[in-house]
């Protein structure tokens, strides 16, 4: 078959679909919107969460590269001094900033055996929206009014890192 001749068959299709004068009913059509209007509806949804989920994960990678930062730098201080140093007012201390996100890290040491030490580092931070992950609700390193409900005398958080240090 000849390219003109299919272009007129063509033609004399659509000439038939766009003057027939058959239609769809209002019916038809309000469910076809509502159809359409729920798909999308979900699709934001769906995005939106999605968004939500990828910030909170770059939240914690940050947060979990500061902590392994720290615990590294601990791990590289003089073992003798590890116990008087990094602990609440001592220099650096048991607290520090995160520098890549507002947020406050807290550092707990168990030296019940002198020659091995147990480091924990909890991070706490405020995400895009302003609310704050982790149980240091104002993010300055101490335990205040309603900040550790579980009642362990740790700011917990879902940034955790715990290690210990032998004596060399």
């Amino acid at each position: 078959m000849n390219k003109n001749k299919r272009k007129w068959i063509s033609m004399g299709i659509l000439k038939k679909i766009f003057q027939s004068k058959e239609g769809f009913t209002l019916v038809e059509v309000l469910v076809s919107v509502a159809t359409i209007t729920i798909t999308i509806s979900g699709l934001v949804q769906s995005f939106t969460a999605s968004s939500l989920l990828a910030d909170m994960s770059a939240n914690m990678s940050v947060a979990i590269r500061e902590a392994e930062s720290k615990m590294e730098e601990i791990r590289n201080y003089n073992y003798s001094l590890v116990t008087t140093d990094y602990v609440l007012g001592g220099t650096p201390g048991n607290t520090f900033s995160l520098t890549a996100a507002t947020g406050k890290g807290v550092i707990y040491i168990d030296s019940s055996n002198a020659s091995l030490l147990t480091i924990e580092i909890d991070v706490s931070w405020k995400d895009r929206d302003g609310r704050v992950i982790g149980q240091d609700a104002n993010l300055n390193g101490t335990i205040e009014a309603g900040e550790d409900p579980d009642g362990n005398s740790k700011l917990d958080s879902t940034v955790k890192i715990i290690t210990q240090l032998a004596k060399r």
